[in-house]
C-alpha cells in the first residue's frame, strides 16, 4: 500500500518491500521584519509567508526487500528535482516541493561493504520559482519569432 509519494518515489508497504516514511513534519511560518521605530509604527511588519518545508526519514533495510545502496543513491540523484508531495492520495503543501536534502545516516554494511540498512533523512522546500517568475533568464519564444529569427540568420549567411 502506498502511504505517500513524491514524483518517481513511493513510500510504501507491500508484501515484497517496505520503504515507509517516519518522522514526517511540515508547517507554515510568517516572514516578518522587526524595526526599531519609536515613532508609533508597529515594531513587527509581516512580509508574507516563508517557503514551506517538509522533512521525513525513510528507513531502508535489505531484510525488508530494499536494495539499500541503490535507494540511497537514487534519492541523492533526485536532489534539486521538484514534484507534488502526496500523502494518502492528497497533495500536502504547495503545488511543488523540491528535494533539497538527501542524507544517509546510520548506515550498516556487511564485511564486504554491502549496505544492509540505512536511514535517509529527506528535506523538501517549496519550489518557488513559478511564484517569483522566471528568474533564471529563460524565456518562452513563440514559433513565429523563432521562424523569423531563423529566416534572418539564413539571409545573413547567404550574404556572406
Amino acid at each position: 500500500m502506498i502511504m505517500a509519494s513524491w514524483g518517481p518515489k513511493n513510500f510504501e508497504v507491500t508484501g515484497r518491500k517496505i520503504t515507509a516514511m517516519s518522522d514526517f513534519s511540515t508547517g507554515r511560518k510568517l516572514k516578518t521584519e522587526t524595526n526599531n521605530d519609536t515613532e508609533g509604527s508597529s515594531a513587527t511588519n509581516t512580509r508574507g509567508m516563508e517557503l514551506q518545508e517538509i522533512s521525513c526519514t525513510v528507513k531502508l533495510s535489505a531484510g525488508a526487500g530494499a536494495n539499500v545502496r541503490a535507494e540511497c543513491e537514487n534519492w541523492e540523484s533526485l536532489v534539486g528535482k521538484y514534484y507534488p508531495f502526496m500523502v494518502g492520495g492528497r497533495r500536502v503543501g504547495p503545488r511543488y516541493m523540491q528535494l533539497t536534502e538527501a542524507n544517509q545516516n546510520n548506515v550498516t554494511t556487511t564485511m564486504r561493504g554491502t549496505y544492509t540498512y540505512a536511514e535517509m533523512q529527506l528535506g523538501f522546500t517549496e519550489y518557488a520559482n513559478e511564484a517569483a517568475g522566471s528568474k533564471s533568464g529563460s524565456t518562452k519564444t513563440s514559433s513565429t519569432a523563432k521562424a523569423s529569427t531563423a529566416d534572418k540568420s539564413s539571409k545573413k549567411a547567404r550574404s556572406i
